[in-house]
């Protein structure tokens, strides 16, 4: 499995393959794009099968659901703390202590560019899901915690 362009640039490194084919991905990375979009697909599937409440639809509750097996994957993975993604003023973008919120990135690039039926429950742009993952920790008014966004 070969990936191009930006999507490459922002995983973390030991997720690569061999040396001598730097563009690949690692069977690990592979196994949890798979499980995260199975997940991705379980969820979504249960929101269309689902009664929903009046008014308009909650979008993004399956991604909800997905972003805690993420986090889990990611932990299980690199062996480190996710870390909550957090605003950059400056440069007007999201970004992260450690190496999660560019796993999140690369992780929702391949969904959304490689699902197209998983499209309708992932956020739209990076900065709707860096609102999203945000939504995962709690703050740190209610103690300490590791996952702590603020």
């Amino acid at each position: 499995m070969l990936l191009r362009g930006y999507g490459l640039m922002t995983l973390p490194i030991n997720l690569f393959g061999a040396d001598d084919e730097p563009h690949a991905v690692s069977d690990a990375f592979k196994a949890t794009l798979v499980g995260v979009a199975e997940a991705a697909s379980e969820a979504a599937d249960r929101l269309a099968s689902a009664r929903l409440p009046r008014g308009r639809p909650r979008k993004n509750d399956p991604f909800r659901e997905l972003v805690i097996h993420l986090i889990r994957k990611y932990e299980r993975l690199t062996h480190e703390p996710a870390g909550c993604p957090y605003w950059l003023p400056d440069s007007g973008i999201y970004g992260g202590k450690g190496r999660f919120w560019k796993f999140a990135c690369a992780v929702w690039r391949c969904l959304y560019h490689h699902g197209p039926e998983l499209r309708p429950v992932l956020p739209d742009t990076e900065e709707a899901l860096g609102q999203e993952l945000r939504k995962h920790w709690p703050s740190s008014e209610t103690g300490n915690n590791s996952l702590d966004c603020d």
